[in-house]
C-alpha cells in the first residue's frame, strides 16, 4: 500500500486513490443531531454533580453545564490533532513509536489496524 499526502492540497491518496478528510466525513453527520448532543452532555454533567452531597452555587453550576460540551468537543479537537500529527510523522518516516497518551494509543492503534487490512 502507498500512502500519499499533497500538502498542496491537503489530501490524502492511497494508492492513488484520494481519501476522505475527517471533516468530509463528519459533513454527514446532521447539525441538528450535534444540539441533542450537547443537551445530553450538559445534563449528564448536571446529574453527575447533583448525585454527590456537595453544596453548589447553582449559577455556577449551570454556567459549567453549558459550557461542558465545548470543554468536551476541545478535548476531542486536542486529540484529532495530535493522533494526525502521530499519523502525518508515520506517513513521513515510517516511525511507528507509540504516543505517550493511553487514548492516543488507542487511535493510533485503530489507526495501524486500519492500514493493516487496507
Amino acid at each position: 500500500m502507498k500512502i500519499i499526502f499533497d500538502e498542496s492540497k491537503h489530501k490524502y491518496y492511497i494508492n492513488g486513490k484520494e481519501i476522505p478528510s475527517v471533516t468530509e466525513v463528519l459533513q454527514v453527520v446532521a447539525k441538528p443531531n450535534l444540539i441533542y448532543w450537547g443537551v445530553n452532555k450538559a445534563t449528564n454533567f448536571l446529574k453527575a454533580k447533583l448525585e454527590t452531597d456537595e453544596k453548589y452555587d447553582w449559577e455556577q453550576l449551570f454556567a459549567d453545564a453549558r459550557k461542558e460540551p465545548d470543554r468536551l468537543k476541545n478535548e476531542a479537537s486536542k486529540r484529532g490533532r495530535a493522533v494526525h500529527k502521530w499519523i502525518e510523522n508515520y506517513i513521513k518516516t515510517g516511525v511507528k513509536e507509540l504516543p505517550d497518551n493511553e487514548e492516543q494509543v488507542c487511535l493510533v492503534k485503530s489507526f495501524l489496524d486500519w492500514v493493516a487490512l487496507n
